[in-house]
């Protein structure tokens, strides 16, 4: 005996079909996001630097090439969240960049410095100091770990963001599948409430969903309570006919305990004399229902009696066995 796999519910299917789709958004919006946040921290660090060699190149034409301002030490400590170097010509060795590098705007390119990869801005000026005039190369640069490392929290905030996005959007789906499904739910609770008996329509409205569904039911119904009453109609017209020649039979007291009645038909063979007590069968073609033995066997079980076919030379004979208090 093989059994049936079990169906998922239209719940989980529903569950199931709705939120894939949405976490594949969600994680694509969180490489985008990711992304899109690496560039932003780069732009942010890019700027800071160039705020810091403004100010480096600014100090150097104000104090004649001497020490920084205690502002521009600020701007340099505060760039970005971390460590900036800068070098301006002839104080030290900058990272130099691997193709020669454009005169006349400020440049950005990356380059390692004391075994680390740096970002670089490099930036030329003229510049007049007392009575010398010249080109003031700055150059700043700043470690691209600390880039990365505040690209990361930039991400695992979105990242924290989205998993409670992905929770809320879980928790609304399933409410509204909850909501959407009520109405078969009512349905069902409204055929359950139904007695054996009720075979009427189902007239509670239903979403234009399972109307179809609901529809068929009210037509199957509908053939099982015609039929139901033909059924009850011919036991009636039967049970009427059994009981005008039973009537007519007098009681024998308790010697009577067999009926036996024989016609001159064609008779029955022996050996399917077991199929003709089955409800709807023929053993020729014929008309009629082919209820008649049934019910008549019914019967005499319900007064603990038996019919019997018995071996005759010519039509059919029955014999009806009753206990002497059902005769």
């Amino acid at each position: 005996m093989t059994t049936q796999p079990k169906a998922i519910s239209l719940r989980m299917r529903l569950f199931l079909v709705i939120l894939p789709p949405l976490l594949l958004v969600l994680v694509l919006l969180g490489w985008w996001r990711f992304t899109a946040g690496q560039r932003t921290s780069d732009e942010l660090f890019d700027q800071s630097l160039l705020s810091a060699a403004l100010a480096i190149s600014r100090d150097v034409a104000i104090s004649e090439g001497d020490a920084l301002s205690p502002s521009t030490r600020d701007i340099i400590s505060d760039a970005g969240g971390g460590e900036v170097f800068y070098h301006v010509t002839d104080y030290a060795y900058p990272p130099r960049p691997e193709t020669a590098a454009p005169q006349d705007k400020p440049y950005h390119y990356l380059a390692e410095y004391r075994g680390e990869l740096m970002r670089v801005l490099r930036m030329q000026e003229r510049h007049i100091i007392g009575t010398m005039t010249g080109e003031a190369v700055v150059t700043v640069w700043q470690r691209v770990r600390d880039r990365r490392a505040f690209a990361r929290q930039l991400a695992q905030r979105s990242a924290a963001v989205i998993v409670c996005l992905m929770g809320v959007l879980s928790l609304l789906i399933w409410v509204g599948v909850q909501i959407g499904l009520r109405p078969l739910n009512g349905l069902q609770a409204a055929i359950e409430k139904r007695s054996p008996d009720d075979l009427g329509r189902i007239r509670r409205p239903v979403p234009k969903e399972v109307l179809g569904i609901v529809t068929t039911l009210n037509r199957r119904l509908l053939q099982m309570r015609h039929s139901i009453e033909e059924h009850q109609a011919f036991i009636s017209d039967a049970a009427q006919h059994l009981r005008n020649p039973a009537s007519a039979l007098r009681h024998g007291g308790a010697t009577m305990t067999q009926i036996t009645v024989q016609d001159d038909g064609i008779g029955i063979p022996l050996d399917q004399a077991e199929a003709v007590f089955r409800r709807f069968s023929q053993l020729r073609n014929g008309e009629g229902t082919e209820l008649g033995l049934a019910i008549v066997e019914q019967v005499l079980r319900r007064h603990h009696g038996e019919v019997t076919l018995a071996p005759c030379d010519r039509g059919t004979r029955f014999i009806f066995s009753l206990p002497p208090r059902a005769a």
